[in-house]
């Protein structure tokens, strides 16, 4: 059974829940028309097309179709392209979990029978494209639920960061599935484990960075805290005084 149809339908339909979700959560004033985003929907959903006919579904083609799709996404939006990326990679995480998942289960069959080609395709069109076309109307159907994960996100500047990262972190869970269960091009095997240290490397700096800067703050708060309680005991001081200063003036009307 030829699943090449399934697959493309899956590109349009994870593309039209990039622009889609993107479009519903910008500024009001940086949204595209029907026209604009239907282009942008089959302008994207080309070129993924085109990287997945080319590549195949190996673990280099999947982080490839990450930055593409992410910087054919978001670019259209770059006035506003913070938001433009929270709801891509809201997205595109929905997609990870859904592709991990399926992945369990298809090795899982693998493993426990034997499956000729038929039998394989079928199952993936089972396992994989038929609840990825479920997610994405579940998808399109509660743009508000997705707005209501997106400013959740959108609240804090770590969150945004954390967020985006761990998508990342599923590219590669995903990727070396592939390559554990030696379904991966070789030379596309040493590539990922380039980027896997790269991205630790990077992961590891901006973590240090972050605690160095915590530190800072928490420093910074400590020695207000000490002003704060110095300059609770000089107007204790002052008050006592000025107390005192009172109450020998209000004596001295007494005894006038």
């Amino acid at each position: 059974m030829y699943t090449g149809f399934f697959d493309i339908i899956n590109s349009i339909l994870q593309c039209t829940m990039f622009i889609m979700t993107i479009n519903y959560c910008i500024d009001e004033k940086y949204k595209k028309s029907k026209i604009q985003t239907f282009s942008l929907i089959g302008g994207i959903s080309l070129v993924i097309i085109l990287i997945t006919s080319i590549m195949g579904n190996y673990s280099l083609a999947i982080i490839i179709m990450h930055i593409v799709s992410l910087v054919l996404a978001v670019l259209p939006y770059y006035k506003d392209k913070l938001s433009a990326t929270i709801g891509f990679s809201i997205i595109y995480f929905i997609i990870c979990i859904n592709s991990i998942v399926s992945n369990i289960i298809i090795n899982f069959v693998s493993n426990v029978i034997t499956i000729d080609s038929t039998n394989i395709n079928l199952l993936l069109i089972l396992v994989v494209y038929i609840p990825s076309y479920i997610i994405s109307y579940f998808v399109l159907s509660n743009m508000k639920f997705m707005y209501k994960v997106f400013l959740t996100i959108n609240s804090r500047i770590s969150s945004i960061i954390t967020f985006i990262i761990i998508t990342i972190i599923l590219d590669f869970i995903i990727s070396l599935s592939f390559i554990i269960n030696g379904k991966d091009n070789p030379i596309f095997e040493e590539i990922v484990f380039l980027l896997l240290g790269g991205f630790i490397i990077l992961v590891t700096w901006y973590f240090a960075s972050v605690n160095k800067k915590s530190s800072e703050i928490y420093n910074l708060n400590t020695e207000l805290e000490n002003k704060i309680n110095e300059l609770k005991k000089i107007k204790h001081d002052y008050g006592s005084q000025i107390s005192y200063l009172y109450g020998a003036y209000l004596m001295k009307i007494m005894i006038s």
